[in-house]
Order: structure tokens, then C-alpha cells, then sequence
């Protein structure tokens, strides 16, 4: 142990610490995350920083900013229960608070990121290039709100089940409680990732149709790529969360895994793979999403040009420059006003 000269000392970390490969893998990804949700954070947060003070507006900055705080936060997290718990500082069945709430801010700035896409930005796409679908549009926000729903049951279902495995609620460590919680939790959870996924093609088949309708003028090249990085992550995202998932609770929740075995590694290889899609996603996606929010669509052609005014016909005599006898006459006598066909003397008007 590491003396301090007070001497109190502190518990050093085990000498079976990190000895795994899924525990290094694991604090490396979160390390490389938490900077890299640093940056966005900063990035996002100057950008629509900067929007504002030009007096314009970036579509779904609330639900963006919000997301990657809840990110950010679920990544310091793991940084320090991870090492925690690899250092048998803390059992898990002493720290799993921890873990749940990372969970909770995982998912929830997911959720925010799509209902981002879902609402403000779709609202956005089809207002700046002209092609407004209103009953689309509140058929997308009803859709984020019944997501958000199973979401929020399937998450406080996952909390009460930890709390009866983790606290002895019913007298024995391992009690009936959380074996009833199970199955409607997997259905929830299972349920949440499929609406999720199906959100995003709904709203890749929207927004992929707004830009294809869109005039070519206002189609740029910029506006383009970064809705489609958008929303190819955002798939990414969500059939990455929806596949790990399933794959997880149906394939590998019956089968007896022991450490070492070529199917054991197969299991852990798979989970590290898809944490880090997911996480590599969200990123892209929150990248492109402030991208698309703050971009400006130049203005276009009007839909509708006046010709421009002709010039009145001019016919010639041969005789131009020549006054008349009468109209010298009259101009001599002021009756005749510059630029009209009539003099203001109404004695000679006949």
C-alpha cells in the first residue's frame, strides 16, 4: 500500500487489475470518448454560440447541447468506476448506482439526439428548401414521444431489477423479485431499440426525400453530405444498439460461457465491437447534427421573374427636330408643359 507521512495510507488497485483484455479495452474507450465528446461539446457549444450572436437560429441546439452533456458525463463515469472496481476498491454489487445511472445518461442523450433528428431537424430541411409536410412531421413527433415512453419504463425497470439483485430486497440475495422483472424488461428494452431503428428509417426516407425533391439550387454539395453522414450514423447508431442487444439477451443469455473459451472470447469481442460503433456513431451524428442545424440555405432564384419594361416604339417621319408653325406658336406663349401632350391653357384645347 502507498504510505502517506501522515501515516494514513490507501488501498492500491489489485495485482489482477486490468489483467484482462476486456477491462483495458474498456477504460481505453471510455478515455478516448470522454475527450472525444469534450471536443463536440466545445465545438457544438461555440458553433451555436456564434449562430446566436448573428441572430440566427440552430434547429434542435436544446436537445443537442443536452444530449452531449448527459454524454459527456456518462463517459466520466466509467473513467472512475471502472479502475474502481478493478481495483476491488468497490465491488460492483457496492457500486452499481454507478453503472445505472451511466446507462441512464447514455441512453437518454442517445434518445435526444434522434428525437433531434425526428423534430427540429426534419422541420428544418423541408422549411428551407420549401417542401413543408405537415401530417409527416406530427406523425414523427408522435413517434419520438411514444419512444421517450418505452424508454423511460424499460430504464426504470433495469433500476428495479439491480435494486432486487443488488440489495436483498426480499430477504434472499437471490430472490423471485427480479426473475419476474426479467422478461418484461428484455420485451421493453427489445422494444425501445426496435422503435428506435424504425424512427431513424422513417426519418432517413424523409429527410432523404426533402433533398431529392429540393431545387437544385438550394441542393448544395455541403448540405448533402453532412445530412447524409447524419443520417447514415444515426442508422448506424440504432441497428448497432438493436443488433448487440438481441444478439446479447437471445442468443447468449441461456448459454453457460467459461472464461478463457473460444466461445467466451467470441461474446467479449462482440460487445467490445459494438461499444465502440455505437459510441463512433453518436459522435458522427452529433457532429453532423449541429452541422445541419446551423447551416444556412442560400436563397434561390425567385419562382417568378417579371420580363423587364421595352422601350415604346419609335416611329420616324423624316421630319424630326422640325417644329411646327402651331406648336411654335403655342410653346412661344407658355401654353405647352415639359413632358405632357396637353398645354395648361385650356384656350387651345379644342
Amino acid at each position: 500500500m502507498a504510505r502517506y507521512r501522515s501515516g494514513y495510507s490507501l488501498p492500491s488497485c489489485s495485482e489482477y487489475a486490468f489483467e484482462t483484455d476486456a477491462s483495458r479495452i474498456d477504460i481505453a474507450f471510455a478515455a478516448i470518448f470522454f475527450i472525444a465528446t469534450f471536443v463536440l461539446l466545445f465545438v457544438g457549444s461555440s458553433r451555436i454560440g456564434r449562430a446566436k450572436k448573428q441572430g440566427l437560429h440552430v434547429a434542435g441546439a436544446a436537445l443537442l447541447m443536452i444530449s452531449i452533456v448527459f454524454a459527456w458525463f456518462a463517459y466520466i463515469i466509467r473513467l472512475v468506476y471502472i479502475p474502481l472496481e478493478e481495483c476491488d476498491i468497490f465491488r460492483y454489487d457496492r457500486l452499481y448506482q454507478a453503472p445505472l445511472l451511466a446507462s441512464w445518461l447514455a441512453s437518454l442523450a442517445e434518445y435526444l439526439l434522434l428525437a433531434a433528428i425526428l423534430t427540429s431537424l426534419t422541420h428544418k430541411l423541408q422549411k428551407d428548401l420549401g417542401l413543408m409536410q405537415p401530417a409527416l412531421l406530427k406523425s414523427q413527433k408522435l413517434w419520438a414521444v411514444l419512444v421517450i415512453l418505452v424508454l423511460l419504463a424499460a430504464l426504470s425497470l433495469s433500476t428495479a431489477y439491480n435494486h432486487y439483485i443488488y440489495n436483498d430486497v426480499s430477504g434472499s440475495y437471490y430472490s423471485a423479485s427480479p426473475e419476474l422483472l426479467l422478461m418484461p424488461m428484455r420485451g421493453l428494452w427489445t422494444t425501445y431499440y426496435v422503435l428506435a431503428a424504425a424512427g431513424m428509417v422513417l426519418a432517413a426516407g424523409t429527410m432523404g426525400k426533402t433533398l431529392s425533391q429540393a431545387p437544385g439550387g438550394l441542393r448544395s454539395t455541403a448540405l448533402t453530405t453532412s445530412t447524409t453522414a447524419l443520417l447514415l450514423s444515426a442508422l448506424g447508431l440504432t441497428l448497432t444498439n438493436m443488433g448487440s442487444y438481441v444478439d446479447n439477451m437471445f442468443m447468449y443469455v441461456n448459454s453457460r460461457l467459461y472464461y478463457g473459451s473460444p466461445a467466451y472470447k467470441t461474446y467479449v469481442a462482440k460487445n467490445e465491437a459494438a461499444s465502440f460503433l455505437e459510441s463512433f456513431f453518436y459522435c458522427v451524428a452529433f457532429w453532423a447534427a449541429v452541422y445541419v442545424g446551423a447551416y444556412r440555405v442560400a436563397s434561390g432564384p425567385p419562382a417568378y421573374a417579371p420580363p423587364p419594361p421595352q422601350q415604346p416604339m419609335v416611329f420616324t417621319t423624316g421630319n424630326e427636330g422640325v417644329q411646327s408653325g402651331y406648336s411654335r406658336a403655342i410653346a412661344e406663349e407658355g401654353g405647352l408643359e415639359q413632358g405632357h401632350g396637353y398645354g395648361r391653357n385650356p384656350d387651345y384645347v379644342r
